[in-house]
């Protein structure tokens, strides 16, 4: 069950009304109420379903002189409950329950308790002694029963119980011959169980409403948790954490990393506040973050004015070179466009490499994704050796990319720690 992220109110709950103060926390809390007793609901119905059809051969054995009229009640009283069963157990039954739940139950229930009533109205007057007793007994079982265990809520439960009380009243009083003290004992019991059933009723209402609360405050909180770790590292990983596996670390066979610097960026920004150069980068990171997204390429970390990013780290892709290079032509352009807008001389430098790669979480109380091996330094090296407003990329980036690029090499060049290394420059077509 997902619950929608409604703005907590204070007060949430009215305590008489039985309520929510937001009406989409009230809508929430029906389809949350409705998931949680639709299998009792489709259960009793059965069983409701079943105990009627039982009993007609056992009213043809106790009361054959009126068998034939209770049959035809019984029947009636199915054909009313089978009327609703595809709302409760068709293919639409969990939006129906979701939407039209209580209404589904009131009906079942007015449906059972009108034919109950028709057969105590057939039965009261062969019932003597101390059998009219049985009927009292099943009322407040009845009672009880709508009151507690229905899921019936308490403003559809109250009148509907008050209601069935008046009825058997009416029919021992008209239909049969009761014993002394038996409207008494009527009252009293009615009374009673109605007494009772009324605070059952209103306190687990409440009560669940208040379930309810915790459970959707307990999901905001575990999505909130999620949405951190997704910002922090893929879906991937993060299951694998939340799944308690210990080191989330895998080695690559093949995968592309993309180092990019804003270079002019302390001097541009030297005279600026602190706090508004932070909100300039943080704006144009955003940015990079937003199109790495959309090409499906993973933000590793930023060091500084730099950005580190990675393809096919979260699972094998044959066009992780390419993705990336898309990529870096789209941050690129990006570049251009914040110091068009800042008026600032700001310009893009990117390294990127291909090859194999270990990716994986590391920490426990403070959890990073990163990326190791050659692949990921090589892709720091170009970068650090590249030009600005170009992009730089490695020989094993070039052989993975289509015919759909501009590819100049630009010789031997001497990365620290490599030596002296063939790269290429990459343009868009």
């Amino acid at each position: 069950m997902t619950l929608s992220a409604v703005p907590v109110a204070t007060p949430l709950l009215r305590r008489l009304a039985l309520s929510f103060a937001d009406p989409a926390l009230e809508r929430d809390w029906w389809v949350w109420f409705a998931a949680e007793r639709a299998r009792l609901l489709r259960g009793g119905t059965a069983v409701l379903l079943g105990g009627m059809m039982l009993f007609i051969p056992f009213d043809q054995v106790m009361f054959p002189e009126v068998a034939r009229t209770l049959l035809v009640i019984r029947l009636a009283t199915l054909a009313l409950m089978v009327a609703a069963t595809p709302a409760l157990f068709g293919r639409r039954s969990a939006d129906l329950l979701a939407t039209h739940g209580q209404e589904l139950l009131l009906y079942v229930c007015v449906v059972v308790l009108a034919g109950l009533s028709g057969i105590g109205w057939v039965l009261a007057p062969v019932l003597h002694d101390e059998r009219a007793y049985a009927p009292l007994m099943a009322l407040c079982l009845t009672i009880a029963g709508l009151y507690g265990s229905t899921g019936l809520r308490f403003r559809y439960a109250a009148p509907l119980c008050l209601a069935i009380t008046a009825v058997f009243a009416l029919v021992a009083a008209v239909r049969s011959d009761p014993p002394a003290g038996y409207f008494l004992a009527v009252l009293i019991f009615g009374a009673g169980v109605n007494l009772i059933g009324l605070v059952v009723s209103w306190s687990m209402e409440h009560h669940g409403r208040r379930a309810f609360l915790r459970a959707r405050e307990l999901d905001l909180e575990r999505r909130r948790s999620e949405s951190f770790l997704l910002n922090v590292m893929p879906r991937a990983y993060a299951d694998r954490l939340a799944a308690g596996e210990g080191a989330c670390v895998d080695r690559l066979a093949d995968a592309t990393v993309l180092f990019a610097t804003i270079v002019g960026f302390p001097e541009a920004t030297r005279d600026h506040p602190p706090v508004q150069v932070v909100v300039l980068l943080d704006r144009i990171v955003a940015t990079f973050d937003a199109l790495a997204t959309a090409e499906g390429v993973e933000r590793i970390k930023t060091i500084g004015s730099t950005y580190m990013a990675a393809a096919g780290v979260t699972g094998a892709r044959a066009d992780h070179a390419e993705a990336t290079l898309r990529l870096a032509l789209a941050m690129r352009d990006a570049t251009r466009g914040a110091a068009r807008r800042e008026g600032l001389h700001l310009q893009l430098r990117v390294g990127v490499c291909s090859g194999p790669l270990v990716a994986g979480v590391i920490g426990r109380s403070r959890f990073a994704f990163d990326c190791w091996g050659d692949t990921a330094n090589m892709a720091a090296r170009l970068d650090v050796a590249g030009a600005p407003d170009r992009i730089q990329v490695s020989a094993t980036t070039r052989a993975r990319l289509g015919e759909g690029y501009v590819v100049e090499s630009r010789g031997l060049v001497v990365l620290k720690g490599k030596g002296a290394v063939e790269t290429f420059w990459v343009e868009a077509p």
